[in-house]
């Protein structure tokens, strides 16, 4: 909003270098939106086609090199072969757009998400809410549908540290790929930060900012810091279930398990309201509770294909040799099925808290009396409070945000570390061995 809306840094930058009308909605209309929610959503694109490079079979560049340049290469051989990854990373950013309600609601644009909410919420018009929501169902299932299709039984997410060869080697030590690749990454993670720095102005104002909404910040963090470790759980559980099934394999339980991911919280959180909000339930409905149902409906999907595909990089031979060794399936999914997913365990854990943490429009409808999230106290304030409240608190978000992602960074370095160790000690044994045998 401050860099893009009306107003905002750049349509003031736009009206002084190029004489365009500071107030006008070209920055903080469709554009705009398009803009935030293309730099908010670009590391999905970025993980996928890392996954896709970790995965490429090198040898078709190396057989390819005899008769065709580095360009010819990649233009022919390695882009055709990330095409998967690449159109999936797109159609997550697109369902991910779609569905979304803070950008749009803040903006002032009318989306299929911004219309239903208000016909709920605000008009009470349910048959109203209901009729809209019926295009943005066809759609959301449809493109599910070709989500299925293009991957046709590929790993959606892979945390194999493989190496990439060939022409992708060589480009990704070019310049302008770095720059490409980097440049990006730096606007959509620095600029937003730097503007809030600058909106709220010193480390007083950030203090003031964080004592007004202390309770708020730890609501928020322990709802979303537990909320993801028992999606993660289930995740866990469920894709293990769906991995090692005949009928969990299915395309069409893949793409039904991942349907909720696609809708919008809004239309998860309408269908909440009218299943929990009776007299049986009313004690779980007024709770915080709902908030965990609605964020698993939402994200459970998304966590549990995670696992999935890192269970399906599992070997199946080391499970059957378990099985004959007369090792019970609980202790073959503690001692060696939950040791080698739990990095994916990990991933899917900070992902769904981060999700979780910033989720905004369904938490709107179902969140309960005397419950206050961070999302929805910045969303609040964002139409009266004070700059320098707002930026302390998108500040504060943005280090809740980051917790997770430093400590998983710091899990992998550690983990990392004790793995060179056990190859140095395992060298040092065998050469050991070897003089001692001559």
């Amino acid at each position: 909003m401050g860099l893009l809306g009306r107003g905002g840094v750049l349509p003031h930058l736009a009206h002084e270098w190029l004489g365009m009308d500071a107030r006008s909605s070209w920055l903080g209309g469709t554009i705009g939106a398009g803009v935030i929610l293309g730099f908010s959503y670009f590391p999905v694109l970025a993980y996928m086609v890392i996954s896709g490079i970790r995965g490429l079979d090198s040898h078709f560049e190396e057989a390819a090199m005899f008769a065709l340049s580095e360009g010819s290469i990649l233009r022919k051989i390695t882009i055709p072969l990330l095409f998967p990854q690449i159109a999936t990373g797109l159609l997550l950013i697109f369902l991910l757009a779609l569905t979304n309600y803070a950008v749009p609601s803040l903006l002032g644009l009318r989306t299929f998400t911004v219309k239903i909410y208000t016909y709920f919420s605000v008009f009470q018009d349910i048959g109203g809410a209901v009729v809209l929501s019926l295009p943005l169902l066809v759609i959301c299932f449809v493109s599910v549908l070709v989500l299925h299709r293009i991957m046709n039984g590929r790993v959606f997410f892979s945390l194999q540290m493989g190496q990439a060869r060939g022409s992708i080697l060589r480009l990704l030590h070019t310049r302008w790929f770095k720059i490409l690749a980097y440049g990006p990454a730096f606007l959509v993670t620095c600029t937003p930060i730097l503007f809030l720095i600058f909106e709220t102005g010193s480390l007083f104002n950030l203090k003031i900012a964080i004592g007004q909404a202390g309770g708020s910040i730890l609501t928020s963090f322990l709802l979303a810091f537990f909320a993801s470790f028992l999606i993660a759980i289930f995740a866990f559980l469920l894709g293990y279930t769906l991995e090692r099934t005949r009928w969990g394999k299915a395309g069409v339980v893949r793409s039904l398990f991942f349907f909720p991911f696609a809708l919008p919280s809004v239309l998860l959180a309408i269908g909440i309201i009218f299943f929990w909000n009776r007299p049986g339930l009313v004690l779980a409905y007024q709770s915080v509770f709902i908030l965990g149902i609605l964020w698993g409906a939402k994200y459970l999907p998304l966590a549990q294909r995670a696992l999935a595909d890192q269970i399906r990089q599992i070997p199946l031979d080391i499970e059957e040799v378990a099985f004959l060794s007369r090792l019970s399936w609980t202790k073959s999914l503690y001692r060696i099925v939950w040791p080698l997913a739990r990095p994916g365990f990990l991933v899917a854990w900070a992902v769904t808290y981060i999700f979780c943490l910033s989720e905004l429009g369904g938490t709107l409808l179902v969140i309960p009396p005397g419950v206050d999230t961070m999302p929805v106290r910045l969303y609040n304030i964002m139409h009266y409070g004070s700059s320098s409240l707002v930026g302390g608190l998108g500040l504060a978000l943005v280090i809740m945000t980051v917790i997770p992602m430093g400590l998983l960074f710091l899990y992998a370095k550690v983990v990392r570390t004790y793995e060179q160790l056990g190859r140095h000690r395992s060298n040092a044994a065998e050469i050991h061995r070897e003089n001692g045998e001559q």
